[in-house]
């Protein structure tokens, strides 16, 4: 049994079955060529089901699981210390850690560790660019990339791509293709009427094969309608999985995926249903109505945002919305942005023109705070930072990190890099505890004197112990002998 997102204000449980996980531990272990001589980074949370490989596939050979701390996990500069330290030959990662680390690496220069027994990366969680793969074969041109696209419903993993060259400057698509299916899986791109479509045609992704599961926990409506009868199978009671991904078959039978057929979002590889956002906010008791959408700022950096009609005279401030929301949903579900409107823009069939909302940076600009900048060299080192990781052109020591657009990875490129130039680690929890700069110069300045206090005292001695006998000092004769 595990949970993803739903779309009711409560996650909603997948029924897999053993088969289908140990299927795709299988195809991981063939396709990644795993011996007993490889150690497998568990990186991934608990809550994530690529942890089920991460955790099983190596110890079925004999091999070795190192299982990293999230401090370690999330951190660019210590991931890619402890890959090396602990020789890992196998790792995983979404590709937004994964554009942190080949930042980290770039920035590090010929310093950078060389992880020299790392045989694959394998991305994996959303959608991979041609350029980060550009950038991370450039640095480390023998370690190739295992692509690959898969559901919860469907055990893991349903296509793998192994990419050994760098896409060419004029590669034609947008994004990685996700490859074919793996060993006992099937892959069939149909039209509305559930028939084939032909090659190059975009139409949406059904999987079928042993990895589909059993459907939803106590949910009979929903998993008909995502549960299919398999009229391709001859074998009794086989099923389809719709995903609600669009996708395309390529000339040479690869598969090309094209983005998502309904509102279900992924930022940093984590599925999110609006709706279940959308479903607490409307539950508090000074709001009307909500739409929760995500934003891009540039290719693969997304931001949920929260339009809000309150109330009248009831207008919550953002943090007592994220309050509301940090009370009841996973850090990741919490919006980025909250934009209230008098009401929500419609179009002429009356029904909300989700193209007509408007883009946070320019509405309500007073909700911004009152610039202050830097009194201290520390404090325009650590205001610098985030102007670069947040791509915010001014930072005051007052602003709130999360107010800014900053997550969990966000602050580990942060940390990491502080811990570059002051040669001072903060952790993760401290971070988000002093989350402006401000009171993050205190904690760094507290740490700081803590590694001064820390170093041994020297010792006393008393003049008396440098005394020596004259009767220990070994005479020399002038034939240099000692006597």
């Amino acid at each position: 049994m595990m949970y993803t997102s739903g779309s009711t204000g409560a996650p909603k449980g997948v029924m897999v079955e053993q088969a289908g996980m140990v299927n795709h531990m299988c195809a991981k272990i063939a396709d990644l060529g795993l011996s007993m001589q490889d150690r497998v980074a568990q990186n991934a949370p608990p809550c994530f089901d690529i942890v089920v490989w991460q955790c099983l596939a190596a110890l079925l050979l004999g091999g070795c699981v190192h299982i990293f701390k999230d401090e370690i996990a999330l951190n660019p500069l210590e991931l890619l210390r402890h890959i090396e330290e602990q020789k890992i030959t196998i790792v995983q990662m979404v590709p937004s850690l994964l554009r942190a680390v080949v930042q980290q690496a770039e920035m590090l220069g010929e310093a950078r560790p060389r992880l020299k027994n790392l045989r694959w990366v394998v991305p994996t969680g959303d959608a991979l660019s041609p350029e980060l793969c550009r950038q991370w074969l450039h640095l480390y041109p023998a370690i190739p990339m295992l692509n690959n696209c898969g559901s919860t419903e469907c055990s893991d993993d349903n296509c793998h791509y192994a990419i050994y060259q760098p896409p060419p400057l004029d590669y034609p698509l947008s994004i990685m293709p996700i490859g074919r299916p793996i060993q006992n899986i099937r892959v069939y791109i149909l039209d509305q009427q559930l028939m084939p479509v032909p090659i190059g045609v975009a139409g949406d992704l059904y999987i079928g094969g042993i990895g589909v599961g059993r459907g939803y926990l106590h949910d009979a409506e929903r998993t008909t309608r995502f549960f299919l009868r398999d009229p391709f199978s001859q074998e009794p009671g086989a099923r389809l999985y719709k995903t609600r991904d669009r996708a395309r078959y390529l000339p040479d039978g690869l598969v090309e995926f094209l983005g998502r057929s309904d509102n279900l979002i992924k930022i940093r590889g984590v599925r999110i249903e609006p709706g279940e956002i959308e479903a607490v906010l409307e539950r508090h008791p000074a709001i009307r109505e909500t739409i929760v959408l995500a934003r891009e700022i540039a290719a693969s950096k997304k931001y949920l945002v929260a339009y809000i009609v309150p109330l009248k005279d009831q207008a919550p401030t953002r943090e007592e919305l994220r309050t509301w929301l940090r009370d009841k949903l996973p850090e990741y579900m919490i919006p980025t942005r909250f934009v209230l409107l008098e009401a929500m823009p419609l179009n002429a069939n009356g029904k909300v023109d989700r193209g007509a909302l408007p883009v946070p940076d320019q509405a309500h600009p007073e909700l911004q705070s009152t610039f202050m900048k830097a009194r201290t060299p520390l404090e325009e080192t650590i205001a610098a930072t985030w102007s670069q990781v947040l791509e915010i052109e001014q930072v005051g020591i007052h602003d709130n990190f999360l107010t800014l657009g900053g997550h969990s990875l966000l602050a580990m490129q942060i940390i990491a890099r502080l811990q570059t130039t002051l040669h001072t680690a903060v952790p993760l929890k401290s971070f988000f505890e002093a989350p402006t700069v401000a009171q993050l110069a205190e904690i760094i300045t507290h740490l700081q004197s803590q590694e001064v206090s820390e170093l041994p005292a020297p010792g006393t001695y008393s003049r008396e112990a440098y005394h020596v006998q004259l009767s220990s000092v070994p005479v020399v004769q002038d034939s240099g002998q000692r006597k």
